[in-house]
């Protein structure tokens, strides 16, 4: 309450100690990126210097820890303070326009002392919030007098310059990517999952699927950006296309809202979210009777599961199984995917801790699903798992795929 009252326009707290994260206040979590509207080419130019003129004119309350509440952080060789140096000396310039914004540094902070600690053997999760400020003239002592400082950021210059145009060569890259894709297919960003339209059924509103389940590199931008708040190791650093796994209900959601932040103007989505159970089961079914997309029994690499022919532990890479007849890759076995019910929490309700909702089901079973029930997966299983507020327990084998709404009018043709 007493920071909130500091008169300074700018405050910025680093909080380098064991148990930090207890000191966050849990008001609020940035959802946004605050890196999205610099320009870099070359020296800062004129448009990035009024930019940044306009954050620095505007309030900025902003508190990085260096773990999360419960962990202790090391006295020598300190992954965090050396992270934050270095952040400072040039590798948090995210876009290389030779500004450093707080928000940059936060980002660079969290993935670099995440991933350096587990290494380690120490997990430190560091946390990065908006510190509230009182109103003037209002008293600081209930949460309703408080508001975010939300509308300025820290500025820092790189001492390495700015370099050539990142942001420009994102975009291009993402052009690129677009062009090369099928009519029904698209993405919003470079580290966006590839989207698939599906055919339109009766009576039913046009949605996309993401071909393929969300990777671990996908996992690892939304983590770094700010827009997933708990870090989920690799399994394999080197193989950025295995899907991610041990998704709880809230992380689902944070990825899906992450998306839905980096939406383009010209995207064909007007809200990517979870699927729905029947969007889901429609979409693993292909618009086939049978047991499975393909038949009634079981081909040997078509799916990847406990008795399927498949070997190996753990799931394989995304996009390495055949895709079933709407171009959807791994709907069965590989790892279960989260899905909505009509009494599953929404983001903003999942944000507010609301008792009177609960998470979603999960679909399509894993690689450590019996083939002889494979096909009862398709109707979606209530996990182990607890109210939200609460500790949420991650099964090892749950991960997700995401879902959006198409525009009306933005329809292509059936895969």
């Amino acid at each position: 309450r007493d920071l909130g009252t500091i008169r300074a326009r700018h405050v910025m707290l680093l909080f380098n100690s064991c148990f930090s994260g207890a000191m966050v206040p849990s008001v609020a979590v940035p959802g946004t990126r605050g890196a999205d509207t610099m320009q870099s080419i070359g020296r800062l130019s004129a448009t990035t210097t009024d930019w940044a003129a306009q954050l620095l004119g505007r309030d900025a309350r902003l508190v990085l820890t260096a773990g999360s509440a419960g962990q202790e952080v090391p006295d020598a060789d300190n992954p965090f303070a050396r992270a934050v140096t270095g952040g400072l000396y040039g590798d948090a310039d995210l876009d290389g326009d030779g500004v450093i914004l707080g928000t940059e540094l936060a980002m660079h902070v969290r993935a670099s002392v995440a991933r350096e600690t587990r290494e380690l053997g120490a997990a430190n999760d560091p946390v990065f919030a908006l510190l509230p400020r009182c109103r003037p003239g209002d008293p600081c002592d209930k949460v309703a007098d408080l508001e975010l400082g939300v509308d300025g950021d820290f500025l820092f210059l790189s001492p390495r310059g700015a370099s050539p145009a990142e942001q420009g060569d994102a975009e291009a890259r993402l052009a690129a990517m677009n062009a090369r894709l099928r009519t029904t297919e698209f993405v919003d960003c470079v580290d966006c999952p590839r989207m698939v339209r599906l055919p339109t059924a009766p009576g039913t509103p046009a949605i996309a699927l993401s071909r393929t389940e969300i990777t671990q590199g996908q996992w690892q931008a939304c983590y770094r950006e700010l827009g997933c708040r708990r870090f989920v190791p690799p399994t394999d650093p080197l193989r950025p296309d295995l899907p991610v796994a041990g998704l709880t209900w809230e992380d689902a959601l944070d990825f899906a809202a992450w998306v839905d932040d980096t939406r383009r103007r010209e995207s064909p989505c007007t809200e990517y979210r979870l699927p729905s159970l029947e969007e889901w089961q429609r979409a693993a079914q292909a618009g086939s009777s049978d047991r499975f997309p393909w038949g009634e029994r079981l081909r040997d690499g078509q799916v990847h599961c406990d008795g399927c022919g498949s070997a190996g532990a753990g799931p394989v890479r995304t996009g390495s199984l055949p895709a079933n007849p709407f171009g959807l890759h791994e709907t069965l076995g590989n790892l279960w995917e989260w899905v909505r019910t009509d009494t599953a929490c929404t983001a903003e309700q999942e944000l507010a801790l609301r008792a009177t909702c609960t998470p979603g089901v999960v679909a399509g079973g894993s690689h450590a699903t019996d083939a002889a029930v494979l096909s009862s997966t398709l109707t979606g299983t209530a996990p182990r798992t607890v109210a939200l507020g609460e500790q949420a327990f991650a099964w090892p084998t749950v991960g997700m795929r995401l879902a959006c709404t198409v525009r009306t009018g933005d329809l292509a043709a059936a895969p």
